[in-house]
């Protein structure tokens, strides 16, 4: 079944990860309530959120969460988990947390120039 909206299908995105409101707002630099918004069609997605989900969630199918056709994930997702570690798994508690999202920002950002492709985000900061 096809959810009709890009928020519908970005909830059903989120709750396959196992991620609350909160924790998947704060991977986006939302917010539990600017996710709720985005989930019941009340705020778009933003280029640089679907940015951001790219980078974070390279199994995600972006044709899906915009247009609602195809799978979710582009591969297995079991095959993905292998080879990108989610960057909420991969936090050592050593760490303070901006510092470790950061850091997995990085490995990821570096995954994704690896496959030729350009969602460029904000280049300001640097670890």
């Amino acid at each position: 079944m096809v959810n009709g909206t890009i928020g519908e299908r970005l909830k059903t995105f989120r709750k396959s990860k196992r991620l609350i409101g909160e924790a998947f707002g704060e991977l986006l630099n939302l917010g539990k309530a600017g996710v709720a918004h985005i989930e019941a069609g009340r705020q778009n997605l933003s280029i640089e959120q679907l940015k951001t989900l790219v980078q974070l969630f390279p199994e995600l199918n972006v044709y899906w969460l915009l247009t609602g056709q195809g799978e979710m994930y582009l591969k297995d997702k079991q095959e993905l988990e292998e080879e990108v570690i989610p960057p909420w798994e991969a936090l050592k508690e050593s760490e303070p947390r901006y510092e470790k999202l950061l850091k997995q920002y990085y490995e990821l950002r570096r995954l994704v120039k690896n496959l030729n492709l350009d969602f460029s985000l904000n280049e300001s900061v640097k670890v």
